[in-house]
């Protein structure tokens, strides 16, 4: 367990060292010591304590007891102690408290390490790194560790190079004091952990310069056994030190994954010392003060700490000092150290190695050729089991002398030696410049990030780096000829796509992918992928060549729809002038033209239909389509971003189809069609419905030209499954994908007895359909994943719409997504049908309350009479005879003051009521109506207002600080009874403000800086002054009422501030994109506009 004691303002983990649990000796405020011992048993200090009890005066008072005591403290603090039987340092902590005569402060212990770590603590500091973007092997998100000054004048911090990130970063240093200071990267080293940040010294107000010293780096002071201190922000703690003892100096580098940074060439150190998450790049210091490693890892479950040694550091950091450029050499070769043992079974001849050993007297091994990156400097020359001799004419056998030759090498030619199955070979090889193959620029588009194919990532995977291709190298041993380096057939490249976002996942492009072609024109680097897709106008599809890194023998071709509708299209490059990085927008595309099979002059369309294999697919062939709904923001508490499901035709004029909620939970995202074999046009979200699981889309009838698309036949009957309880019917849908194609599916079941479909709280918040009663099929698993329409036995007229209604169910103390299967009644959708085929957006009213079923002797024990309940069950046509209980009421809503939860519904304006259809049909088209319900044993009646509800949609949306604001949805009124008053968070985008400073999702924002936030216009009013950089506070208040304040600073370089509308009709975007494609084309009914900063 983490135990610490607050010393001199200084939080200090006992954390456990290679010699036990460690012990700090510190000076409070008012000077006396305050001793920790930790790592001692009580059996250890005992006998010690009985020693110093014996240095008594004459007197009896005493005398130098306290000097003795701390001694042995001290003893206990170098782990010198015994461990206890199990081999492991006892965890009981003694602590005194003790004002020492002052010769004790100039004691040897104290002035060791007391007096190192005073002195350090200033110049070490707790970073907060937020990375911005996805490039390369990093992910978006915040993070904390360590940096250390290293030059105080220049405000140089050393720190990890995964912490500095390959890509763009905004990160604060805080120092001992709480004085936090903004830094920017100026460094991060291609191959190594180790990168440098800068800080401007003039912005620290409070700390002196004279407090910040640079510490200085000793990369040849380590060696085994020796004590160190990791002094760092270990486990989010701002400053803890833990003490260890140097154990290896010859660890090879750590691995974290095959998709990750990993360093390589280079040796680390080892000690356990049991830094974590948030120690990385703290500084491993000695005695006198220097740095003598940097952290950087540590291997999980156990105390090992893993060190990176300082050679290349100190070289590059000295070049950073004086301004110039940091050369860094590379043969895109992997090198390991093996011992003389092995080397021996390689090929090693006996003289070679007597002569290795006698030349460097310590040497134990030798570099080994691991791996190669194809198309290399060294491809085709050196071999895997190759064992590196000479380098530039020297013997090396150690990776620092490796790469002080190629660093001093880069952009020329070396010679090496190797020996390979005991001859020795000889070559000529090119070394590379590092920063050449290490990417500096990222093209976002989509919602998606591309860079170039990085250096750790080809090797990771055995790919080809991009700019290699051009490079070249000769041999100069006899009867060896170095091959022509130009592009190998069946090599892999391509633009890597470090995030998939919108539009990559609607084409079924994964992160990790790489693009190798755009229609016919080749990828090869993020220039070339930016110049073939500004050629393309937005909307239109094309080809795209790809293939996973992971599987790079196998590439794909799938179609790609242009999307610069839902986010912008940017090239963005680093500066290493500034350290920032330079936005630069792409070049403006060709207008979009409209879909091609709606031009004037196109030929007709038409695709041949799923042909059927019984009576019941080949009457509903030609009234189904796949329906595809793709999301760019989350938003409304939807569980995912891209949807598919099954359409049914209900009016070939209008061209209206209805697919449930699940599939389109909203309006806002691209809608597709899929007609039989080969036809997909685009469509628009024209209504969702607000109380029930229905979405209907509209199409131009044009776009499927001659195509026999057929409407279905739908019945108007109501409350159906008792009329047809025990009839045959089929259940028909289509299944596949749009990449694979359609084919229809049928099952024949019988229907069984309604559903109760009571909603369930979801978290976050969103629709669930109450207050129906849903058609079941024996025969036909709930669970099952094939949606449709159930058809009677005549095959002529569909009873419901097979759809899929989504769920949660909490497992083992987490919410698992789930969806079951069921049918909604025809009825319902004729009733919404109606208004849509006039050109009319149907209202439906509801007096807003949920209902649940509830048995007569329920009801009877509640008060109901006898004489009713004698009615209720002669007039009842289901069985059981049941009446509805109010389960919940809807915030906002006329129920909320009229009604109670547990009110027993009996009458609607004096008609009896006891399914849910009969209640919603009881309120149809009333402004209001007289409810009697039963309360206590008592009849009440009231007069109720109803409420008619258009559309539930969400038509206008904020995107701030990389949050996705909007008004707060009906399903957190109706299940949470939360106000929609406020700006309601919707979600986060990882590694944005919203983010970094702790807004959450499914809270509201009820004020900015005291300015009271009712709706989105207000909200914007408040912020929209605030420039980059600025703070401000944020009143939030979350589903259970709990409120808080945060603060938050803008970044309006990378989040910039955009306001997406619903319009029902728009010529033209904010953004100057002319709107040329069709209203059936769900994307152009909205418009993004970039709300300017100031």
């Amino acid at each position: 367990m983490l135990r610490w004691r607050r010393i001199s303002q200084i939080a200090v983990a006992d954390l456990r060292g290679s010699h036990g649990r460690a012990s700090v000796l510190s000076r409070t405020n008012k000077h006396p010591f305050t001793i920790a011992a930790v790592g001692c048993s009580s059996s250890n200090l005992s006998p010690l304590a009985a020693a110093a009890n014996s240095f008594t005066d004459a007197g009896g008072r005493g005398g130098r007891a306290d000097v003795v005591l701390a001694a042995a403290l001290a003893i206990c603090a170098a782990g010198l102690l015994p461990r206890d039987d199990n081999g492991d340092a006892a965890a009981q902590t003694e602590e005194s408290t003790y004002t020492p005569p002052s010769s004790f402060a100039d004691g040897d212990v104290e002035r060791s390490w007391q007096r190192t770590i005073d002195e350090s603590i200033p110049s070490i500091v707790s970073l907060k790194v937020n990375s911005t973007r996805a490039f390369d092997t990093t992910m978006p998100g915040a993070s904390q560790a360590t940096g250390f000054v290293i030059d105080a004048e220049k405000g140089l911090i050393l720190t990890n190079r995964h912490v500095v990130c390959p890509g763009p970063i905004v990160a604060e240093a805080v120092f001992v004091n709480h004085e936090e200071v903004p830094v920017r990267a100026v460094y991060r080293d291609p191959v190594h952990d180790f990168g440098v940040l800068q800080y401007d010294p003039s912005r620290l107000r409070h700390l002196s310069a004279q407090a910040i010293k640079s510490l200085e780096l000793d990369p040849k002071a380590p060696r085994v056994g020796m004590d160190i201190r990791v002094v760092g922000n270990n486990a989010g703690e701002k400053l803890t030190i833990s003490a260890g003892v140097l154990a290896r100096l010859d660890r090879a580098a750590p691995v974290y994954g095959r998709n990750c940074y990993n360093d390589f060439n280079t040796f680390y150190f080892q000690a356990a010392s049991s830094t974590s998450g948030g120690s990385s790049g703290s500084p491993v210091l000695n005695k006198e003060g220097k740095v003598v490693a940097l952290n950087a890892a540590g291997k999980v479950g156990t105390a090992a700490s893993f060190y990176l040694p300082l050679d290349r550091v100190k070289r590059a950091v000295n070049l950073i000092r004086e301004g110039k450029p940091v050369l860094r050499g590379s043969l895109q070769t992997t090198f390991v150290h093996r011992p003389f043992n092995e080397l021996t079974r390689l090929g090693l001849d006996p003289e070679t190695e007597a002569g290795v050993r006698e030349r460097l007297e310590e040497e134990v091994g030798m570099l080994v050729v691991q791996s190669l990156v194809p198309m290399g400097p060294a491809d085709q020359l050196l071999q895997p089991g190759d064992i590196l001799l000479r380098l530039g004419g020297k013997l090396i056998t150690r990776f620092c002398d490796l790469e002080e030759i190629l660093d001093d090498s880069a952009g020329s030619r070396v010679t090496l030696s190797v020996l390979r199955g005991g001859e020795k070979k000889q070559f000529v090889c090119e070394v590379q410049d590092l920063h050449s193959i290490t990417p500096s620029e990222y093209l976002e588009m989509g919602d998606s990030v591309f860079n170039n194919l990085s250096y750790h990532q080809a090797r990771n995977h055995i790919l080809p780096v991009p700019s290699s291709v051009s490079s070249n190298h000769s041999e100069t041993t006899t009867n060896h000829h170095a091959p022509d380096r130009g592009q190998q057939p069946g090599m892999l490249t391509g633009v890597y796509v470090a995030h998939a976002g919108h539009m990559l996942r609607s084409a079924g492009i994964a992160t990790g992918s790489l693009i190798q072609s755009i229609g016919d024109v080749e990828t090869l680097n993020v220039q070339a992928l930016e110049a073939a897709l500004s050629a393309l106008p937005d909307g239109c599809r094309v080809p795209v060549r790809c293939a996973h890194v992971s599987h790079k023998s196998q590439s794909a071709v799938t179609v790609l729809r242009i999307d610069r509708r839902w986010y912008p299209m940017n090239l963005v490059k680093r500066s290493d002038e500034t350290g920032s990085w330079v936005v630069t927008p792409s070049p403006t595309p060709p207008s979009p033209a409209p879909e091609a099979n709606l031009r004037a002059d196109a030929p007709p369309v038409k695709t041949r239909l799923p042909p059927g294999s019984n009576a019941a697919e080949k009457a509903l062939s030609s009234s189904l389509c796949q329906v595809y709904f793709s999301m760019p923001y989350m938003i409304d508490g939807t569980a995912g971003s891209e949807f598919k499901g099954t359409g049914v035709v209900v009016d070939t004029e209008k061209g209206l189809v209805v697919v449930d909620r699940n599939t389109v939970p909203g309006s806002l995202g691209d809608v597709q069609l899929a007609f039989g074999a080969s036809l997909r046009v685009p469509a628009r979200v024209c209504f969702i419905h607000p109380l029930h699981n229905l979405a209907f889309l509209s199409y131009d009838p044009k776009s499927i030209g001659s195509t026999p698309v057929t409407a279905a036949q739908l019945c108007q009957e109501t409350d159906i499954a008792p009329k047809h309880k025990a009839e045959k019917v089929t259940l028909v849908g289509l299944s596949g994908s749009l990449r694979s194609g359609a084919q229809l599916t049928s099952t024949v079941a019988t229907v069984s007895e309604n559903n109760s479909h009571a909603a369930s709280l979801t978290y976050p918040p969103r629709f669930t359909d109450c207050n129906l009663d849903t058609l079941g099929l024996a025969g036909v698993s709930p669970t099952a994943t094939q949606d449709g329409v159930v058809v009677d036995k005549s095959h002529e007229t569909v009873l419901a719409l097979w759809s899929s209604f989504p769920m949660q169910v909490n497992s083992n103390g987490r919410l698992q997504e789930l969806q079951i299967f069921q049918g909604i009644p025809a009825d319902i959708i004729l009733e919404v049908l109606e208004p849509l085929r006039k050109g009319e957006t149907p209202l439906l009213n509801t007096i807003g309350a949920e209902f649940e079923y509830i048995g007569l002797a329920q009801v009877r024990g509640i008060g109901l009479d006898d004489a009713t309940i004698e009615l209720l069950e002669a007039r009842a046509v289901r069985w059981p005879p049941q009446l509805l209980s109010v389960r919940r009421r809807w915030a906002d809503f006329p129920a909320m003051t009229s009604l109670e939860d547990g009110d027993v519904l009996l009458t609607v304006d004096a008609k009896p009521v006891q399914t849910f259809r009969e209640a919603e049909l009881a309120v149809s088209g009333k402004d209001s109506v007289m409810v009697e319900v039963l309360r206590g044993g008592q009849r009440v009646t009231t007069l109720i207002n109803t409420v008619g509800l258009g559309t539930d949609e969400t038509s206008e949306i904020l995107l701030w600080a990389g949050a996705v604001l909007q008004k707060p949805p009906q399903a957190a009124g109706r299940q949470r009874a939360v106000s929609r008053e406020g700006v309601y968070v919707a979600s986060l985008t990882r590694g944005s403000p919203a983010n970094w400073y702790g807004l959450q999702p499914t809270c509201r924002i009820i004020e900015v800086d005291g300015l009271p936030t009712p709706n989105l216009t207000d909200l914007l009013t408040a912020v929209r002054s605030k420039k980059d950089g600025e703070s401000m506070r944020i009143k939030q208040e979350d589903l259970r009422g709990n409120v808080q304040v945060t603060t938050l600073k803008l970044d309006l370089k990378y989040w910039p501030t955009y306001r997406v509308l619903k319009a029902a009709s728009q010529s033209s975007d904010k953004e100057g994109m002319v709107v040329t494609g069709t209203t059936t084309d769900n994307r152009y009914t909205w418009t993004r506009e970039l709300i300017p900063s100031p």
